[in-house]
């Protein structure tokens, strides 16, 4: 992978993904490529300067093409697709299930207040729901890639 990487990093578009990368945190959102290449940019600008990455989804079939993807090209990498929770208000028999999830997720958000380089997948129905207080999680060092597009924008 690291000859791949360092053809990607080659050219000028990629290579400033890179930096950007290597900034301070920010959100950044993708523009202009399609999948593989989009999936490998990102792999090779994380591998250049690991550190927590969250990758929001816009559904669950480009969630399952990252996850793919990034398993391939960063086999070390931990990556981990935070779960989405069931929402009920009553007492029913999968409610063991919701437990775990949310038992997942605080894993994940753990993870992340301990600045470990994981790879973070959600789509956008697990991104945006609240398992807890803003407050209780705050993670200004991780860097948020909204997968939109491709054109880099910080």
């Amino acid at each position: 992978m690291n000859t791949l990487f360092s053809l990607l990093r080659d050219d000028p578009a990629l290579r400033q993904l890179t930096e950007v990368f290597a900034q301070p945190v920010a959100q950044t959102m993708l523009h202009g490529a399609a999948g593989a290449l989009k999936h490998a940019a990102v792999a090779a600008a994380y591998d250049a300067a690991p550190r927590p990455l969250a990758i929001v989804t816009a559904g669950r079939d480009a969630l399952r093409a990252w996850q793919e993807d990034l398993t391939a090209l960063l086999p070390e990498a931990d990556v981990y697709e935070l779960p989405e929770l069931d929402r009920i208000d009553f007492a029913a028999p999968g409610a063991a299930k919701g437990l775990e999830r949310s038992a997942q997720r605080m894993n994940i958000m753990a993870r992340l207040l301990r600045h470990e380089p994981i790879i973070v997948l959600a789509d956008i129905s697990a991104a945006a729901q609240k398992g807890s207080a803003r407050r209780n999680f705050p993670v200004p060092h991780c860097r948020c890639v909204w997968d939109r597009s491709f054109r880099v924008r910080h």
